[in-house]
């Protein structure tokens, strides 16, 4: 193993460990302590056994009482270790449970912290998904793996220290024969690591699409276009790719295992052959016997599970290093400067790209967002109007440039003190599966007076009337089957008042309202800036019918500011604006 590969194993075993006594440190203190008993159980066992055995065939002097002794010895060593063992796994599911809440809540609270742009990134996007299932079973499981090796390894050295006394001959040829299987088998483990590390990527795929085929709206589709056969057939190529892959690797080191096995067996037996040949001639009584036997075998099984323990470690740690890695991601800024009261939004020279991308989203970007006033941001497909809308907001931060509130960059306020200076709703919003009063407010810490207005001014009043539960109806029946299911139109009512109710200083709407006809289309608008009189309104959008009511629009091409003014400035230039308001013109015809 190269250098580099064991300073990231050992960097990652001692996070594992850290995180066991975190989460559960009494399983950790209790595993290790278990694990020492067991040997004293075991060779005390043995021990006993051996003696009984003597006394029975007449080879050591002892009475009745003496056996009684020594088989009571034998049952509370048994009884003890059976005791122990059970209580701790009684123990043991009872803490993983809590330990899995902790860790779900520290992947929440660690979500809530880490850079958007990360998110970008295919890594770290697969990572969260990845880690979603992780465990404190996977946790335990990796400590076992850890302490396992070294457990192993103390069990080996008493049993060749014992087993030099009754024969050393015996314990060099285990020693000749495993130094080579071991270091073989750890070969054999590194090249597990690798095709484990090959192989995640592809069940990422074929994961995430039987997750994507379990959506409502994807059945719903592939029912209307009779799909079902199609999607079946991807994953059967990623599958077969997955098998083949596997069947050759796996063949491969069944093969060599195979090998490795038919040495030791030869030895092992060749062992009780060559101590039952001392018991024939003399040289060696029947309990010793008994117990050179049961050391050999102790010796066999520790020489083979020392090197077989580095596949299953292997997996562990290249399942955890992905959890290590997540918790790793860099986090948003927690302190900085105050964010200025009543201040315009200056954007000089920004620029913008994706990660894993060669083009600029935005590219050299400068334009002013005056406070106040009602600013539209418009631009065809593709022109750079959301990756904007995620910067402003302080969602996106590695770019190039600057974005000022006011004087202050936005890079040395704090990024929730930028979040909370915004009320926002995107194209794509959440639809929360509570009801319409934890859907606007998101907070258990209520405003009365202010929800009911909210409530009153966005039309959900109304709504809330016809629901069974009034405004405590869940708002999914998958959820819950008493709840129920609102059309975008009522949701859309709903994002409105959960804007209104939060009332941040600056409101952003990035197309919410593209699944929308004109005439709802225009009556939302109308609604969203008839409510935010005292508010900085910033509007993304593609589809231009209430852009008369606005102060200042700016059109975005190709990530760069083309065109600003007013609609009727706009219009007379003949520009961009123009094209886009001409051919969408016979649509508000009606409006």
């Amino acid at each position: 193993m190269k250098k580099m590969q064991f300073a990231e194993y050992k960097k990652i075993t001692l996070s594992a460990l850290k995180m066991q006594w975190t989460y559960n440190k009494r399983l950790m203190i209790r595993e290790i302590i278990l694990n020492l008993a067991e040997k004293l159980f075991f060779y005390g066992e043995i021990f006993c056994t051996g003696r009984v055995l003597d006394i029975i065939v007449g080879s050591r002097s002892g009475d009745f009482t003496t056996v009684l002794m020594f088989i009571l010895l034998v049952f509370s060593i048994k009884f003890f270790e059976k005791a122990f063992q059970t209580y701790s796994n009684f123990k043991r599911s009872l803490e993983q449970y809590d330990a899995d809440e902790k860790l779900r809540e520290k992947r929440i609270d660690k979500i809530s912290r880490i850079r958007m742009d990360y998110y970008e990134s295919n890594d770290l996007y697969r990572n969260n998904s990845d880690i979603s299932s992780f465990s404190s079973r996977e946790i335990d499981a990796y400590f076992d793996g850890v302490i396992s090796v070294p457990s192993k390894i103390l069990d080996i050295i008493i049993a060749v220290v014992a087993m030099i006394n009754i024969s050393p001959v015996i314990c060099a040829a285990f020693i000749a024969v495993y130094t080579p299987i071991c270091l073989l088998k750890q070969k054999m483990g590194i090249s597990w690591i690798k095709f484990i590390r090959s192989k995640i990527t592809l069940q990422s795929k074929l994961q995430a699409l039987f997750d994507f085929v379990a959506s409502r709206t994807t059945i719903q589709e592939l029912k209307l276009f009779n799909s079902f056969d199609y999607i079946i057939e991807q994953r059967k190529k990623l599958f077969g790719k997955i098998r083949d892959e596997s069947i050759r690797f796996n063949l491969k080191q069944t093969n060599i295992a195979t090998l490795l096995t038919a040495l030791p067996l030869a030895l092992y037996y060749g062992m009780y052959f060559v101590l039952a040949l001392s018991v024939c001639a003399g040289k060696m009584i029947i309990g010793d016997f008994w117990i050179a036997v049961n050391l050999a075998t102790k010796l066999n099984d520790s020489l083979s599970s020392v090197s077989g323990s580095i596949r299953s470690f292997s997996e562990s740690c290249v399942r955890f290093k992905t959890y290590n890695d997540f918790f790793e991601s860099e986090e948003e800024r927690t302190n900085g400067k105050k964010l200025p009261e009543n201040a315009d939004i200056v954007i000089k020279n920004l620029t913008y790209s994706y990660p894993e991308s060669e083009n600029n989203a935005l590219d050299h970007l400068n334009m002013t967002i005056k406070n106040g006033k009602r600013t539209a941001i418009v631009g065809y497909n593709g022109a750079g109007k959301t990756t904007l809308s995620k910067i402003i907001v302080g969602l996106y931060n590695n770019y190039d440039g600057d974005v000022c509130f006011g004087d202050v960059p936005a890079r040395e306020i704090a990024n929730r003190d930028i979040y909370s200076a915004f009320s926002v709703a995107f194209q794509e919003y959440c639809k929360y599966p509570f009801g319409i009063r934890e859907n606007i407010t998101l907070s258990a810490d209520v405003d009365e007076s202010r929800y009911a207005d909210v409530l009153r001014r966005s039309g959900c009043d109304k709504l809330a009337e016809e629901l069974l539960l009034r405004d405590e109806t869940p708002l999914n029946k998958e959820y819950d089957e008493g709840g129920t299911d609102l059309s975008e139109g009522q949701w859309h009512r709903l994002m409105l008042a959960r804007t209104l109710y939060h009332g941040s200083r600056y409101v952003l709407f990035d197309e919410p309202t593209a699944s929308l006809d004109p005439l709802i289309e225009n009556r939302f608008i109308n609604d969203i800036l008839e409510q935010s009189t005292d508010q900085t309104v910033i509007m993304i959008t593609h589809r231009l019918i209430c852009m008369p009511k606005f102060d200042n629009i700016i059109v975005l091409d190709n990530g760069a500011v083309a065109e600003q003014g007013t609609h009727a400035e706009l219009l007379k230039k003949k520009g961009i604006y123009y094209k886009m308001w001409s051919a969408q013109a016979e649509k508000y015809t009606s409006v």
